[in-house]
């Protein structure tokens, strides 16, 4: 990612995620540090169609890959953008896995997001029990895959 599109990718992630919580100090953090990948979809005129954070976590079980974002311009969701952020995401992951010492990519996905649970039940994660709750209070699933 530029440097000029973290203006346009945390604005975009703020409007997506303002259902879940203040996502403004997270999403600057995350697009300003050094151990986070960003994967931008095509970046038209307008400003970037969706994007995708992964980072290595060690939240005290061993390290492993997170998807920390995913997020797709309302008006272009359902048209396969979020698969191939996910996809591209994926790519950076196992890119990196020897270097990070990952062999899974975990995420939380809001309980009732069926359409983001579909896209990551079809790309091979699991249900691996109750999530962290988002600052809304909105109960979450926690995710995983391994990284093939």
């Amino acid at each position: 990612m530029r440097p000029t599109e973290r203006g346009a990718v945390r604005n975009l992630g703020v409007g997506l995620f303002a259902g879940f919580g203040r996502y403004e100090e997270a999403l600057d953090a995350w697009l300003r540090s050094p151990a986070v990948v960003t994967v931008v979809a095509d970046r038209g005129r307008g400003g970037p169609l969706g994007f995708a954070l992964v980072a290595r976590v060690d939240h005290g079980e061993g390290p492993a890959a997170e998807l920390l974002a995913i997020g797709v311009h309302q008006k272009l969701q359902g048209g396969g953008w979020g698969r191939a952020l996910l996809e591209g995401a994926l790519g950076e992951v196992s890119r990196r896995s020897q270097r990070w010492a990952v062999d899974r990519l975990a995420l939380d996905v809001a309980d009732d997001n069926d359409a983001a649970r579909a896209l990551f039940l079809r790309a091979g994660f699991e249900d691996v029990g109750a999530g962290t709750p988002y600052e809304t209070g909105r109960p979450s699933i926690r995710m995983e895959r391994p990284l093939a």
